[in-house]
């Protein structure tokens, strides 16, 4: 482990993970769609059902929508607001509007109306477009911003359209981020969150990553853009439907998963018999359980015994993306982990948020501090950037320790 990883000490590092890898200067939709499309046209890239849509499929798919999105949004329109809680239809509209270089507001569509509105307020949207799930919550707009039902989107008259202003290093893709905040993210920061997550994980060509969390969550956009920079495959499986996850499962052989500690704990109190013998009898060595904070070891290790597979932890937000994971080479049950590929820790003080002028070996605990190439850009707002980027640290709102082998621990009530 590098020194500039978490101070002075060189800890643990998983065999043959790079700890720090170039991100290549393209685009996302680049990297996740026509890179690998040149390579691996013919296989398969996104499955869902009994659905299997090989990268040239996809690109074609994303092609249509980059110019459904370009003459939707009209002339000198350029920020777009993706409400939408169907998996693939999502992430293709998505890829279609990177391509257009827009700018692109990826609602929540599991929050209340009244947040959902706010925030695309907010952002300020042209247009918004949503499928007939989340359409109601976008309702009360009506009026105010042009809205779009998702099957006018796909059967309207395509006209002409200008590609947006974005550029690489442009803030242009808005996550909901802590407290409701809205993250700004570069196709730079997500492509190398990508490039990051595939490479700690290792992910290689043609394995297969289970989504099992919506695409608009940091753990569902890189459930899907790990495998495909990496030209393998995502199963989009279907948390409400277990019969399908189980499906899914069964079917596909993915490799790795990240399910959120909602999710998992309702798994733990109403286990779906089907879904947890899938898992069972699956090929998954990794499956992630992200924590916002401070979580209980039993949770895990009740998992870990209900699912008879590896269950390890991850700590991010959509602010930094993967920040702390534990690596199926060695973990420890009552850590988080330690710093993801790309990525770079450092205390801060809980209270002010400003960095510590001590390494994580000389304090006994600090805000995790965050600095890497795939953390957000800022906030949408320039005053809450300021409160909660102090220099090149993006604020977690996380605390931790660090023990001598490098191995993080987040803490409770403090």
């Amino acid at each position: 482990m590098g020194k500039g990883a978490i101070g002075v000490t060189g800890g643990f590092w998983p065999e043959g993970v790079f700890r720090y890898v170039a991100t290549p200067g393209i685009y996302l939709d680049e990297g996740l769609v026509d890179r690998p499309a040149r390579r691996w046209a013919a296989s398969p890239a996104l499955l869902v059902d009994t659905q299997v849509i090989t990268y040239a499929d996809l690109q074609k798919q994303v092609a249509e929508a980059n110019q459904r999105v370009m003459s939707a949004l009209g002339q000198g329109k350029t920020r777009l607001c993706l409400a939408v809680s169907q998996p693939l239809e999502l992430i293709k509209l998505f890829l279609g509007a990177l391509k257009a270089r827009c700018f692109i507001l990826l609602a929540n569509t599991a929050l209340p109306s009244s947040e959902i509105t706010r925030h695309v307020q907010e952002f300020g949207a042209d247009l918004v477009i949503a499928d007939e799930r989340a359409f109601g919550k976008v309702e009360p707009l009506r009026g105010q911003v042009r809205l779009m039902e998702l099957k006018e989107f796909w059967s309207a008259e395509i006209t002409p359209g200008a590609r947006g202003p974005v550029r690489l290093s442009t803030p242009s893709v808005s996550l909901v981020g802590r407290g409701g905040r809205l993250a700004q993210h570069t196709h730079a920061s997500l492509l190398s969150g990508a490039l990051s997550w595939s490479t700690f994980l290792p992910l290689r060509e043609g394995e297969v990553v289970l989504a099992l969390q919506p695409p608009y969550s940091w753990e569902g956009l890189y459930s899907v853009a790990a495998p495909l920079f990496r030209g393998g495959a995502c199963a989009l499986a279907n948390w409400e439907d277990p019969e399908q996850a189980a499906h899914m499962v069964a079917e596909h052989h993915p490799v790795s998963t990240i399910v959120s500690q909602p999710r998992a704990l309702s798994l733990l109190e109403r286990p779906n018999p089907r879904f947890v013998d899938a898992v069972r009898a699956s090929t998954l060595s990794e499956f992630y359980l992200s924590v916002p904070g401070h979580f209980r070891t039993t949770v895990r290790r009740k998992l870990q015994a209900l699912l008879g597979v590896p269950v390890l932890t991850v700590f991010g937000t959509a602010e930094t993306g993967p920040a702390l994971a534990a690596h199926k080479e060695w973990y420890i049950d009552e850590a988080a982990g330690i710093p993801a590929s790309n990525v770079d820790l450092w205390p801060l003080n809980p209270d002010s948020g400003n960095p510590l002028l001590v390494p994580w070996e000389s304090v006994e605990f600090g805000e995790l501090g965050v600095k890497s190439p795939m953390a957000m850009a800022g906030y949408l707002h320039p005053e809450e950037t300021q409160e909660y980027v102090k220099g090149e640290w993006v604020r977690t709102g996380a605390v931790a320790t660090m023990d001598p082998n490098g191995f993080f621990y987040l803490l409770e009530g403090r």
